[in-house]
């Protein structure tokens, strides 16, 4: 069962992460083909007892298409998307949620808000022999250094990152899994460390 990590200073009872199920396929260049086969929306903090993010096991349905549809108005501050979304049927996502107070100590090398494995080589963090550096993570020394003629480029404006949302949710009709698709079982444990506790 893989072991992914997140971290996240936001405690709102609206904080979701929404997860997607891609299959990756070869293309004769070596590059990947990803391929949308479903999404789930997790609650982390809300006040309903069902959705909790307390320690036990879990298990939320798959949706057919693109999270991207989260952001039709018709699903605009809807709290039960079930109603709304079509469900794969026999397909969904185990997942148990636990605090992991070893990350406390090198969260500050880890991306805010994203899923991460501990066998990607995360910068500062020594590898395990385990495989999971983010296990029990051991802080490599640091050594100073100084940078000249640093080149920052930012982020594209807001005009064009609206234009290739709108590239991609086009692609997304063409690039996702039509009903009949099929999932036999898959499973994932998230440690999750609440920077308020």
């Amino acid at each position: 069962m893989p072991v992914l990590y997140f971290h996240t200073s936001l405690r709102l009872p609206s904080t979701e992460v929404v997860l997607e199920l891609v299959s990756l396929s070869p293309r004769p260049d070596g590059s990947q083909q990803a391929v949308g086969r479903g999404f789930t929306v997790l609650e982390l903090f809300s006040n309903r007892p069902e959705a909790q993010a307390a320690d036990g096991d879990r298990r939320l349905n798959l949706h057919h298409g693109s999270p991207r549809s989260l952001l039709h108005p018709l699903l605009k501050d809807t709290v039960d998307y079930s109603s709304l979304l079509k469900t794969i049927d026999g397909a969904h996502l185990e997942y148990v949620i636990k605090n992991h107070q070893a990350l406390v100590s090198v969260m500050h090398l880890l991306p805010e808000n994203v899923l991460i494995s501990g066998n990607e080589n995360i910068p500062g963090l020594a590898t395990s022999p385990t495989g999971d550096a983010l296990l029990r993570p051991q802080l490599l020394k640091m050594l100073p250094f100084t940078l000249n003629r640093l080149t920052i480029s930012l982020q594209p404006s807001l005009e064009k990152f609206e234009g290739q949302l709108l590239q991609l949710i086009n692609a997304d009709c063409h690039n996702t899994v039509r009903p009949g698709f099929h999932i036999t079982h898959s499973a994932l444990i998230v440690l999750a460390y609440d920077t308020f506790n």
